[in-house]
């Protein structure tokens, strides 16, 4: 049941609620202070299916723009993918496993090379063998997961029309 307050009542308590938020806001606002989050415990990790899902998209919309003759895109697509790399490499320093598995560390062994043969050949760009670094790639994801005991997870290239509403060709 609701108890009927008078509009004053009710307008003073809204009016003072507002002077908290905008007194707080403008404290941090006025001292250049973000409020820290908390820092996060093990299970507030990140999920492992997160990392390897953007990864999986990343390194599909690169495979795409390969095959556009796209540098630029190539290019950007390259750096989100060791962006998310670093960042699976970064949590394995803070949770050394993934399922009893050192996947970070594994990861970085195993996709590095590709990597760099990749960003060597889409400097020039050299696209017959910048597509076989990219399937380079895929394969150190394969191989990844075979070496962590997830061989049933199984990366393709990227192929057939892409499914996002993305222009992958070039200019």
């Amino acid at each position: 049941m609701m108890v009927k307050q008078s509009p004053g009542r009710l307008a003073a308590m809204i009016v003072g609620v507002t002077a908290v938020v905008v007194l707080s806001t403008s404290r941090l606002a006025l001292h250049g202070e973000k409020p820290e989050p908390p820092a996060p415990t093990h299970d507030q990790e990140p999920e492992l299916a997160t990392f390897m899902g953007t990864l999986q998209r990343h390194s599909m919309k690169l495979g795409y723009s390969i095959d556009g003759r796209n540098q630029p895109l190539a290019a950007f697509y390259l750096h989100e993918t060791r962006e998310v790399l670093a960042e699976l490499r970064e949590l394995h320093q803070r949770v050394p496993e993934g399922d009893g598995l050192p996947i970070g560390k594994t990861s970085h062994i195993i996709m590095t090379p590709s990597l760099e043969m990749l960003a060597d050949n889409l400097k020039k760009p050299d696209w017959p063998t910048a597509e076989l670094a990219y399937h380079a790639l895929v394969k150190g994801c394969n191989d990844c997961h075979t070496a962590t005991q997830h061989q049933f997870i199984v990366v393709l290239p990227a192929q057939g029309p892409p499914p996002f509403n993305q222009k992958f060709n070039g200019p």
